[in-house]
């Protein structure tokens, strides 16, 4: 399956990743540009996927892939309160992260079971952050 991608987000790491290009800030308008160009001409590339399978809340096997990044713990928490924080433009996110730091101490433990590959599961009594790359670029 090809598939197009125009760069729209605030950091567009993915988009830095496929285009080969700076994807944000200043250099968006260019990158959309080159985005736009690949599609009309017709090129693609091979990218990874990964593949993560998981309990879901409702206790049910759950499946997803990705072509870039799946985080769970502090990371995500912190980027649900960056994005309540619009307003701030892009000091959202080093905002957020400095504010969900100071709660740190009150943090609400985050249990759970952890294989790769298959393997063995290994009980956490917390997971305090969970990341899986497939680009080199991220932020």
């Amino acid at each position: 399956t090809t598939v197009g991608f125009i760069p729209a987000g605030t950091g567009n790491s993915y988009m830095r990743e496929v285009l080969g290009v700076p994807a944000s800030g200043a250099a968006v308008g260019a990158a959309v540009h080159a985005a736009v160009e690949a599609i009309v001409g017709g090129r693609s590339r091979a990218v990874d996927c990964q593949q993560l399978d998981m309990t879901g809340l409702d206790g049910k096997p759950l499946r997803r892939c990705s072509i870039n990044t799946v985080m769970a713990g502090f990371g995500p928490d912190a980027n649900a309160v960056a994005e309540r924080r619009r307003w701030l433009g892009s000091m959202r996110y080093s905002i957020s992260i400095k504010t969900e730091i100071l709660k740190l101490p009150w943090r609400k433990k985050l249990p759970c079971s952890l294989s790769v590959d298959g393997g063995s599961p290994q009980e956490m009594e917390d997971l305090f952050l969970f990341s899986c790359f497939v680009n080199k670029h991220t932020g």
